[in-house]
């Protein structure tokens, strides 16, 4: 049995049984609902927290040397309690280790939604063993673990080229983003001749076609709004490229 660790109140205790005979393991809980907090140093003095599923799992990953880790008592043991402790001890993420099974999935989607009403975040990790005690119990390294629960680096929004500009006889200018040609009639090479032009947009084989004043956000947010049903485009694209052409 894995009594709650010290400075938290003693009144919840979890382990589990093994069935040599059936290979089995299962993770007994005392009758009533959970509380008490195992291991609540784990929160303290660090902005992210690991979560385990079970007691045991996080006594595993504890001897392995990670300290900033604490349980939750079973798939449907996150209790408000352990949110409370969260939030007070100003954990701004946490890593989820669940069971690599279905359970430990839907437990995992269950408490970032959870968490998310708090502004605490979260993200899953499955480490490549049924939990985190079989991992420990394979031989695993603390190098090991940490380089799996590490937080993956953001990739580079790829930001686009600088539109394409070219300037017909007739003085039609058109601006090329990506996908998307704008046809304007009313600017000259030297900047805005009017304030109210004609706008085509072609996205493919659809395009919008409007007179605008480009100076005016309102006429922009409502051709904006237009070409993206009619283009299927961005919203937020389109209204970029209007306010680069203005300037």
């Amino acid at each position: 049995m894995c009594s709650l660790s010290a400075g938290a109140r003693r009144d919840g205790s979890s382990g589990f049984a093994l069935w040599p005979t059936l290979r089995a393991r299962q993770h007994l809980y005392l009758p009533g609902p959970h509380r008490g907090l195992f291991n609540p140093q784990g929160a303290r003095n660090t902005d992210e927290v690991l979560l385990t599923e079970s007691v045991i799992d996080a006594a595993a990953l504890w001897s392995l040397g990670l300290r900033n880790v604490m349980p939750i008592y079973g798939t449907n043991g996150f209790t408000d309690e352990m949110v409370s402790h969260l939030q007070e001890c100003r954990i701004k993420q946490t890593v989820l280790i669940m069971d690599s099974d279905e359970a430990g999935r839907a437990a995992a989607s269950e408490i970032k939604a959870r968490l998310g009403e708090v502004n605490i975040s979260a993200r899953s990790v499955e480490l490549p063993a049924k939990d985190a005690a079989e991992f420990v119990a394979s031989g695993e390294s603390l190098e090991r673990a940490r380089v799996l629960l590490a937080e993956p680096e953001a990739t580079p929004i790829a930001q686009e080229e600088q539109p394409r500009i070219e300037t017909a006889s007739d003085g039609t200018i058109s601006f090329s983003f990506d996908t998307r040609q704008y046809r304007i009639r009313g600017l000259t090479p030297s900047g805005l001749d009017r304030l109210k032009v004609n706008v085509r947009l072609s996205a493919g084989q659809a395009f919008h076609l409007d007179t605008l004043d480009l100076y005016q956000a309102r006429a922009r947010a409502q051709f904006a709004q237009s070409a993206a049903r009619l283009c299927r485009v961005e919203e937020r694209k389109v209204a970029a490229d209007l306010m680069e052409i203005i300037e």
